[in-house]
């Protein structure tokens, strides 16, 4: 079935009537820029900027000993709640010179002029210790960190104990900001349960008087703290276990739909009774020693209990069930903003080296989806094979790639080196430049392959063979489809001097066994490699981008309607069966619009057809001839609804007589967005009459569904 966004077009630009769109929330604050310099592995002069443009996410990778971890902990400690424990003095570069006028820093800009920017240096005190800024408190309870050292405190530390007890980890870490229903958070109420003094009167009082008391007060701090791990749908192991089944699903290699007795893990928390122990008794004084201070991790596989986790599972498994809870923490215990559109952030820093890299991606897709939807999200990894296939999973729209490296100062130390993750080809030039022409081939190879896999991925039709692996798919694979590409019929999108000059270039620059001829390649070589491919890459980008556009002009023109739910609007794209015809709904809505975006309104009376079509096919139990290297097409299932046996009858003349009127929109393969953006308003309203059968309704429905 036809898509609309898989549709193809002609590679000649135009811009679409851009729907008018009523005034929406505040955009949230988010960090623009981080600001480091003379801390731990970074040397004093200069700072080093991370930009995040307009508050994107991160994507970092840094060799070790090229100052990542050193990242990490300068935004743990600015973003600290609390004042440090250490002055900045105490975090200086130990090696490099320093004088007045290269103050070391560590600073955040954000994207809106208020809240204010936050900054921590040897002049200046923690921002924390200004109490009349509300804004970064809120901002720092909201800022999450995670590192593959927290991870280790769910199971690697309880191996040798008969269970895995996770209170002082929940209680003083990770839920320490969480607000229980009586506006206290975690820490404070513990802290006074752990220091309670009690007043005159009371301290007067009877001993088991006291202890009646303080055990509870340690009572109802159990009670609070359960329902907080518990409660359904929104407790802290009700998000840890929606996280777990995504994550486990990708460790198993199970279907989704799969029986849930099938590998299947989920944890549990039991809350333990904590109460003054018999030594606390007899003296009763401040801070109290507590037994039953437990929160036991429990796990269940495939229907099994499985009381010690640390002791069963293998590092993935561990791995994974550690992740889900810290992300689950942070989801279920989030405050929201009180002051301002404050974005909440995600640092994790090689979080992920207990899975492999086939077991990564589930989380990318995690961090994407729904779940972190809003959320800012700075990602750590020493690992170059996982950044380089992250960066190709991750969208450059919503994400930014940076680099650090080290490299040796004169002075025998080693001081970091943050480059931007430029394009291969921008990366492929710098060598040409600089005379490494080895190091530019294979830029240049990458650039290619790279180019024509993103092409194919865009044009689902364009079939490749099945492998198990996407590292195994060579360029080998993509270039015949991609040159044999017709944006419209007969109508080639390379033309046969540019697939002449790929083929030259071939031979001596992207051939990768050229690369073992100390000869090869040559200074022209190499020129003229990257530029027929800086040519074929203009191409191939201005086939897919005008599809990426009309899918977020379709996505704004129909919030609205719909709502920013996903799901529903690739299903109403895709032309999906639904309870009523979504497109053809948004399309009558977006109609009444002033002025209506037409464009899109055409894109969704096609999805509505399609739709309909198929369906039709369908009940008519239609045949058609199988052919595997070929897609069935709407013209196809068209000529056998309006002509062949079974098909429409003599009574919807009328009605394949107007769709056969806008045959190019409505019928024909693959219609371009010149033929989108050429509709009329009255053109449209006639096909949307003949699909509604003339009559307007409050969920319209195609007169195909009746026939």
């Amino acid at each position: 079935m036809n898509s609309a966004t898989n549709i193809s077009a002609a590679p000649s630009p135009m811009m679409f009537t851009q729907p008018p769109t009523p005034p929406g929330p505040i955009p949230p604050v988010r960090i623009a820029r981080i600001t480091i310099s003379d801390f731990r592995g970074f040397p004093p002069g200069e700072p080093y900027r991370f930009q995040l443009e307009s508050g994107k996410n991160l994507l970092l990778h840094g060799e070790n000993g090229a100052g990542k971890s050193s990242v990490f902990q300068a935004l743990r400690l600015l973003l600290s709640p609390l004042k440090p424990t250490k002055a900045f003095k105490d975090y200086e570069h130990i090696f490099a010179k320093r004088d007045a006028t290269t103050a070391g820093v560590v600073a955040i800009d954000l994207t809106a002029g208020t809240p204010s920017d936050y900054r921590w240096d040897t002049g200046n005190p923690h921002p924390s210790e200004d109490e009349k800024d509300t804004s970064f408190r809120e901002f720092a309870r909201r800022a999450t960190f995670l590192d593959y050292k927290a991870l280790l405190q769910t199971s690697f530390l309880h191996e040798d104990k008969d269970k895995i007890n996770l209170f002082d980890l929940l209680v003083e870490k990770l839920l320490r900001g969480a607000e229980f229903p009586d506006g206290q958070t975690v820490a404070e109420s513990w802290r006074k349960v752990k220091y309670y003094y009690g007043n005159r009167r009371r301290r007067r009082a009877r001993r088991d008087s006291r202890r009646e008391h303080i055990n509870g007060l340690a009572k109802a701090f159990r009670d609070q703290l359960n329902d907080l791990l518990n409660a359904e749908k929104v407790g802290v192991v009700a998000k840890t276990n929606e996280l777990l089944e995504k994550l486990s699903r990708a460790l198993s290699r199970l279907p989704k739909l799969q029986s849930a007795t099938n590998d299947a893990l989920a944890i549990s928390l039991e809350v333990g009774k904590p109460k003054l122990s018999t030594e606390d008794m007899r003296k009763t004084l401040p801070p109290h020693e507590f037994v039953g201070k437990d929160v036991t991790l429990r796990a269940t596989f495939g229907g099994k209990p499985i009381p010690h986790p640390a002791v069963f599972f293998n590092e993935a498994r561990l791995t994974a069930i550690a992740l889900a809870l810290y992300l689950g923490t942070a989801l279920a215990t989030i405050p929201k903003a009180k002051t301002s559109s404050l974005c909440p952030l995600l640092v994790l820093d090689d979080a992920l080296i207990g899975l492999d890299l086939a077991h990564r991606l589930p989380l990318l897709d995690i961090l994407n989806g729904d779940e972190f939807k809003g959320w800012q999200i700075l990602l750590l990894t020493y690992d170059a094979n996982w950044f380089d296939m992250a960066s190709d999973h991750l969208p450059s729209k919503l994400w930014v790639k940076h680099r650090l490296h080290a490299k040796a100062h004169e002075d025998g130390w080693e001081m970091p080196v943050l480059e931007a993750d430029s394009p291969y080809l921008d990366r492929a030039w710098s060598h040409i430049q600089a005379g490494d022409f080895k190091a530019a081939g294979v830029y240049l190879r990458t650039a290619w392959e790279n180019v024509m896999r993103t092409f194919c991925e865009v044009h689902h039709q364009l079939k490749v063979p099945l492998k198990r692996q996407m590292h195994e798919y060579k360029a080998e694979d993509f270039w015949p489809l991609v040159k044999k590409f017709e944006f419209k019929s007969a109508h080639r999108l390379i033309d046969d001097a540019l697939v002449e000059e790929i083929e030259i270039c071939r031979r001596y620059v992207l051939n990768p066994l050229c690369h073992n001829d100390p000869a090869r390649p040559t200074r022209e070589e190499v020129r003229r490699a990257h530029g027929a491919l800086s040519r074929l890459q203009v191409l191939l980008e201005q086939q897919t981008k005008w599809i990426e556009q009309l899918d977020s002009e379709l996505r704004s023109a129909t919030v609205h309607i719909i709502g920013d739910n996903e799901k529903l609007r690739e299903r109403a794209l895709k032309g999906l069966a639904l309870p009523d015809d979504l497109a053809l709904h948004c399309a009558c809505k977006l109609l009444s619009g002033q002025p209506p975006p037409l464009p899109e309104i055409a894109c969704l009376l096609r999805s509505s057809l399609d739709r309909a079509l198929w369906a039709f096919s369908d009940r008519k139990a239609f045949t058609f001839a199988l052919k595997c290297s070929d897609t069935l097409t709407t013209q196809q299932i068209w000529q056998h609804a309006a002509n062949g046996p079974g098909g429409l009858s003599v009574s919807q003349t009328a009605f394949v007589a107007g769709i056969e009127a806008h045959r190019n929109l409505m019928i024909e393969d693959s219609p371009t967005r010149d033929v989108l953006a050429a509709k009329t308003q009255a053109e449209l309203e006639q096909v949307r009459n003949l699909l509604c059968g003339g009559v307007s309704a409050a969920k319209p429905k195609c007169v195909l569904d009746a026939w």
